[in-house]
């Protein structure tokens, strides 16, 4: 006898589908919990900084035991060193020079009794369009009565201004009258006023004598460095060079491609810790603090110091020393207020703090990422001031 299929037997909720509703609501209490309980709020605030420039006279002292913050006064040794080079100075580049245009001119006496003219007696050149242009005679000359004579004159103006074409010229110490009696001509233009020369100038032998400062100063420190103590630093802001001998071959001007130069120049380096000058300038900042102010110390890289004066008598100097320091207000305890800013998002916590004159700026994070709000919980709002 057949079996009679009567269908699936209903036996109520399975187990699986148990597990999987009891999964899912497990992870959503999770993820609230997550979200209420773990989330939070970092809120930096930037506050707006001063920044007070310090200048003070430190003396080195040789005998000094400790710092003496009152008179500006810590211990500091001299040290020297001198050394003698010789240079030779090749192949000096060719200079464009400007110099006076030379030329002739011919003076034709046409007065009664003979003309006599003086070197650097003027002649004025116009060619009734162009400005004037003048030359001075090279040379004393006497011209007779109905003759004439050539001789040398230079432009007094330097350059290609001197190159002055033909044409006539009238003396400057002569009226109207004169100059129709007595005329000057050139029948050639005025050339020379630029060339090019191998010429040692002042400024050649002064770059050469700063060269060689330079030079024997940076082997003197080397040399020098090799004396130094634990904590003891060097280097050429604390030095003093002093030119004891300088000697150069060519006076200038001088045309040459070449030339000796030598120099015998002494390094006195004023020699002292690095940590007790910052201890020091530390504690004069410290003092530059106002009452509604906090220090929130210098910038290492603003400190620059240079030897003012060397004592060889009782071996102490003195530095000029810079610092700069930074400066920050005290802050209203009205600013850590939580309580103003929980539900506050990220634009309504800007606007709060924009109310503060002691606030630059802020930087806001939420975390998780997808929270955009400040939580409730003073334990989830962390504000922490950025110096």
């Amino acid at each position: 006898m057949p079996v009679e299929h009567l269908g699936q037997y209903d036996s109520g909720v399975s187990a699986r589908k148990i597990i999987f509703w009891f999964v899912v609501i497990g992870i959503i209490i999770s993820l609230g919990a997550f979200y209420f309980v773990l989330s939070r709020a970092n809120i930096t605030l930037i506050p707006k900084t001063q920044t007070k420039e310090l200048e003070i006279s430190v003396t080195l002292d040789p005998n000094a035991s400790n710092i003496d913050y009152e008179n500006n006064t810590i211990r500091g040794v001299l040290l020297s060193e001198e050394s003698q080079t010789n240079q030779t100075i090749k192949d000096m580049p060719p200079k464009r020079l400007e110099e006076n245009a030379t030329g002739k001119i011919t003076i034709t006496n046409g007065y009664t009794r003979a003309q006599g003219f003086k070197q650097g007696d003027v002649l004025i050149f116009s060619n009734g369009s162009g400005p004037e242009q003048k030359i001075a005679l090279k040379e004393n000359t006497i011209v007779y009565r109905g003759k004439t004579r050539t001789v040398e004159a230079a432009a007094i103006e330097k350059g290609v201004a001197g190159h002055i074409p033909p044409g006539k010229f009238k003396f400057e110490k002569y009226d109207d009258f004169m100059n129709e009696k007595v005329t000057a001509t050139s029948a050639e233009t005025f050339s020379g006023g630029i060339r090019t020369a191998t010429l040692v100038t002042e400024d050649d032998i002064q770059l050469i004598k700063n060269n060689l400062i330079n030079q024997i100063s940076k082997n003197n420190i080397e040399k020098l460095k090799n004396r130094l103590r634990d904590g003891e630093e060097l280097g050429p802001r604390s030095t003093l060079d002093t030119v004891i001998s300088f000697h150069s071959s060519v006076a200038a001007p001088f045309e040459t491609d070449h030339f000796e130069a030598s120099m015998t120049l002494k390094t006195t380096a004023a020699v002292f810790k690095n940590k007790e000058l910052e201890s020091l300038v530390n504690q004069k900042l410290e003092k530059l603090t106002e009452d509604n102010q906090e220090f929130l110390g210098y910038d290492p890289q603003s400190l620059s110091f240079t030897v003012e004066k060397i004592s060889s008598q009782n071996q102490q100097a003195t530095i000029a020393v810079k610092i700069k320091g930074r400066f920050r207000p005290k802050l209203s305890t009205k600013i850590f207020n939580k309580d103003e800013i929980k539900g506050y998002n990220e634009r309504a916590l800007k606007a709060h703090y924009a109310q503060f004159t002691d606030i630059e700026s802020i930087e806001i994070k939420f975390w998780p990422p997808f929270r955009k709000t400040v939580p409730d919980m003073d334990s989830r709002i962390n504000i922490e001031i950025k110096n």
